[in-house]
């Protein structure tokens, strides 16, 4: 039986995503952002980055940064895919914080099922470095 599941993501940092059933390949298109939102539906302030000073890619060369220049937090990433009933999945997700001052970056994270709800909602917080890069 096949399930649809959105990813929704929304944060103040810069982010490189991956999800994979285990053992087998990556079920999200363009995970790295190397071809800019093309697979994810995108809105709010966020950008698609490419690496160097100050952000650094692990995957490729782009990332996306959220709230880039102080602007309001309100950048939200979603992408649909499919599942398979009781099969494990694995999402992974890097994520940074480049700010001036030591101010707490919160980005959350949200899988729901179609017509099931949230089956994964996880708000994760980073110190943002004081001019520097943490990761």
């Amino acid at each position: 039986m096949n399930f649809c599941k959105t990813l929704r993501c929304a944060a103040s940092l810069f982010l490189v995503l991956f999800c994979a059933a285990t053992g087998h390949a990556q079920i999200l298109v363009n995970g790295s952002f190397e071809s800019n939102y093309s697979g994810w539906l995108a809105s709010g302030n966020q950008n698609i980055a490419v690496a160097g000073v100050p952000y650094t890619a692990t995957n490729g060369t782009k990332l996306v940064a959220f709230n880039s220049g102080n602007t309001t937090p309100n950048g939200v990433l979603s992408q649909t895919f499919s599942t398979v009933a009781q099969q494990t999945y694995t999402l992974a997700f890097e994520l940074g914080a480049f700010a001036g001052d030591s101010t707490p970056q919160r980005m959350s994270v949200i899988v729901a099922g179609r017509g099931t709800g949230s089956l994964l909602s996880q708000t994760v917080t980073i110190n943002g470095p004081n001019g520097a890069v943490t990761r």
